[in-house]
């Protein structure tokens, strides 16, 4: 979790609130956001490949 030092609020501008962060603390927000969706990403993999829904492949070699 992201500690927010600081966090301005503008409230119903254009219909919509504005948070303003620093360039920082956005940044860690992004970050932990991906984390958190490639986490989920993982074990949604690992579900399925505990469920037997898997798929085998040939290796294929190549010349360089």
């Amino acid at each position: 979790m992201v500690a927010v030092k600081q966090a301005n609020v503008v409230q119903n501008y254009a219909d919509a609130d504005i948070v303003i962060l620093s360039r920082e603390e956005f940044e860690e927000l992004q970050k932990s956001k991906h984390n958190e969706e490639y986490l989920a990403k993982l074990d949604r993999g690992f579900k399925q490949a505990k469920e037997g829904n898997i798929i085998y492949h040939d290796i294929i070699e190549v010349d360089d």
